[in-house]
């Protein structure tokens, strides 16, 4: 019993963890961006961040003005992180870790 408390606490901190590197990564980038106008950051020759608003989901997916799409595509994702709450909780192996990081990562996007 001890070890599936202590489970959920770890993922339970993983959620929260990758959620406020989220939130904390995001407005450092706004934050780049109002001073300076824009954002690129060249980590190497290979690896450049750039600022790009996205109007719609993953890749402008779905950028229209229709807000009842914006609403159904939310209540989507919602149900989905239910879901990944549920595999959180009642998978007793290794699994339940890759699945609170996935949950932070989308809370973080569902925050936005």
């Amino acid at each position: 019993m001890g070890v599936i408390k202590n489970k959920k606490v770890v993922c339970l901190f993983i959620i929260i963890l990758i959620f406020l590197l989220d939130r904390i990564s995001k407005l450092y980038i706004l934050n780049i961006a109002e001073t300076s106008g824009s954002v690129d950051i060249n980590i190497n020759s290979y690896l450049n961040f750039i600022l790009i608003w996205n109007r719609g989901i993953g890749f402008g997916l779905l950028s229209f003005e229709q807000s009842l799409v914006y609403i159904i595509t939310t209540l989507v994702i919602l149900i989905i992180n239910l879901i990944i709450i549920y595999l959180v909780i009642n998978t007793n192996d290794f699994k339940a870790y890759f699945f609170a990081l996935i949950l932070g990562g989308s809370l973080g996007n569902l925050f936005d």
